[in-house]
């Protein structure tokens, strides 16, 4: 048995699996046990983790600091969407290269690679999901379901910022919150002209 939460809109969801004789009412931000089976299929999507990926992922933090002897020098985040909430791992990703002195790579949806790929001050390397190798990370932080957790109006991070809960979930604060985008001159002209355009 594998044990996995439910993370996402809705308070409950039923999932019907026929081909595996499974059917389950999961209620939202609870641990559920399921046979592997079944938990492998759901864990393709974005509605369900495991206890195994939040605590590699917490440990993949709280053991870089206390190995100075190892040399890190990859760390992949895995986050398949949404856009928006890939912005807010900018400054994650700039905090974690900065402090370990390490590569961060971006493992997403195939609809987001090109544009995660020009914030290369914060991803050095992005790739889609179906397109990636584990072996070749020290850490991997697995992000997928974190932030839909304050979807509930019943839970506490709904009244927060969606960096502080990947903080909170990261065990991290960062000091500096840099989101910034690098454009060249002809992203920034393109960008002015909408602007003029809708301001008028």
């Amino acid at each position: 048995m594998v044990k996995i939460k439910y993370t996402d809109f809705y308070e409950k969801t039923e999932i019907k699996l026929f081909d595996l004789n499974f059917v389950k009412t999961f209620i939202r931000n609870t641990w559920t046990n399921v046979p592997e089976n079944v938990a492998q299929r759901l864990l393709l999507t974005t509605q369900f983790i495991d206890e195994f990926a939040i605590e590699n992922t917490r440990k993949a933090l709280v053991q870089i600091p206390n190995t100075p002897k190892q040399v890190l020098k990859t760390i992949a985040m895995k986050r398949g969407c949404a856009l928006g909430d890939l912005f807010m791992l900018l400054p994650i990703a700039r905090y974690i290269k900065r402090i370990w002195n390490c590569q961060v790579h971006l493992i997403t949806s195939p609809q987001y690679v090109e544009i995660c790929r020009r914030f290369n001050n914060a991803f050095d390397m992005v790739f889609p999901v179906h397109n990636w190798s584990k072996s070749r990370y020290d850490r991997i932080l697995y992000l997928d379901g974190v932030l839909e957790c304050d979807h509930s109006v019943t839970n506490h991070q709904r009244q927060m910022h969606r960096i502080s809960i990947f903080e909170e979930f990261l065990g991290i604060k960062c000091d500096v919150y840099d989101f910034s985008l690098f454009l060249n001159d002809y992203e920034i002209k393109k960008a002015e002209a909408i602007l003029n355009v809708t301001q008028k």
